[in-house]
């Protein structure tokens, strides 16, 4: 005989632990919305960017946006246009002090719009937030920017699809004047060999960008101009000693025009960093950080000959002079010129750095501006130096005056 089972509603309130996996599933088909496309703007001028694609940016323009990779002290140094920016990371030392406006607008830089942008997943709303005419860099992940369509300029592309589009090319004329560098011939073809390579470039591009594409040339004739001022000065090809020097992260080129060897281009050494030093040890060492105090207490290179003879520097400048340098890379070349052949040179660097802020950007550094950006108190130990404080320069003024 059949039984018979009561029938037992089921209340809705029995149903809520059904709620989370719902919403679980609302969010990942969320995930699978088709991604926004913008169209293009109604008005617009082309530009073509350093990878020679053309990038159409809207008009009436509303602004740059500078993504990862691309830096405020380079833009502000090639392009003397702070009042293009409406996103920026925070610039830092000369174009810090020259651009004061960029440093305390937080608007510009504190919100670190694209501080997470490397995710896949990135939300497409953080790269709207200053709705720029264009963004510089890539912008995060560059396939979803140029996938919606976002103007992105100087995001990929080569030289050789410049010259296939029959572009100029923006690493033209590298190399100012004719500079003595025998190591040339043997090492010609590597990239980077002047810092040309990337300044070049870097200007051109930037002039490009702003529509001022003829400020470019002034700006590298400027820096052409103190390359060879120094040439005609120390004459390089005469010198009977040349030092051997180790300058990490110095453009090779450059230093032939200063009248030093690359230590760690002449010879191949395998061997950890500290073996590799000790191998070569060079007549003297240029340091991209840190103190030459320092350095030379360290026990691991008391028998160096540059520790020997106190001839360890801490090269000048700042952020800038490594970024980009259109302006500081002359002078810092002259400065380890004078280092190495002060029989050779006059002491010019502090007025050569004054009249070049002066010049390129009506800035006057004050002396303990120019104190800091040559790292005199860093480098009050090795020998030298005394040539590149301020009381050896007004010494200098008063001697020449009583003449």
């Amino acid at each position: 005989m059949a039984q018979n089972i009561p029938y037992k509603p089921v209340y809705l309130r029995e149903l809520i632990w059904i709620g989370p996996f719902l919403c679980v599933a609302l969010i990942a088909f969320g995930l699978l919305r088709p991604l926004p496309h913008f169209p293009l703007p109604a008005h617009y001028r082309t530009a073509m960017d350093a990878g020679g694609t053309p990038v159409r940016i809207a008009l009436p323009f509303r602004g740059i946006a500078l993504t990862p990779n691309s830096f405020a002290n380079s833009y502000l140094e090639d392009t003397r246009s702070p009042e293009l920016l409406v996103y920026a990371d925070k610039p830092s030392g000369a174009m810090s002090w020259v651009y004061p406006e960029v440093l305390k607008n937080d608007g510009l830089w504190k919100t670190k719009l694209f501080a997470k942008t490397d995710s896949p997943y990135t939300e497409v709303e953080r790269l709207l937030a200053y709705d720029p005419s264009v963004y510089v860099g890539c912008g995060g992940p560059r396939e979803l920017v140029l996938r919606i369509g976002l103007p992105v300029y100087n995001c990929g592309g080569s030289d050789e699809l410049r010259r296939r589009r029959g572009l100029a090319d923006l690493a033209a004329n590298v190399g100012c004047g004719i500079p003595p560098d025998p190591m040339r011939i043997r090492y010609g073809k590597r990239r980077g060999y002047y810092s040309e390579s990337y300044l070049f470039p870097g200007v051109r591009s930037y002039s490009a960008l702003i529509g001022q594409p003829e400020v470019a040339e002034t700006r590298i004739d400027a820096y052409c101009r103190a390359v060879v001022d120094l040439q005609e000065e120390l004459r390089p090809s005469t010198l009977a000693h040349r030092p051997h020097v180790l300058a990490e992260g110095e453009s090779a080129g450059n230093l032939p025009r200063a009248g030093i060897i690359d230590a760690a281009m002449e010879r191949d050494i395998a061997g950890d960093d500290a073996e590799h030093l000790l191998i070569l040890n060079p007549d003297m060492i240029f340091l991209p950080q840190g103190t030459p105090r320092e350095f030379m207490h360290d026990s691991r290179w008391q028998g160096l000959k540059a520790v020997l003879d106190r001839r360890v520097y801490r090269r000048p400048g700042l952020m800038e002079w490594w970024a980009t340098g259109l302006t500081f890379k002359p002078i810092e070349t002259r400065w380890m010129a004078e280092v190495a052949h002060p029989d050779r040179l006059q002491p010019k660097v502090r007025q050569i750095l004054r009249d070049r802020m002066m010049s390129e950007f009506g800035y006057r550094f004050s002396e303990a501006q120019i104190d800091q950006q040559l790292h005199v108190a860093e480098n009050a130990d090795s020998v030298g130096t005394e040539r590149f404080t301020r009381d050896a320069e007004t010494d200098r003024t008063l001697g020449a005056n009583a003449k």
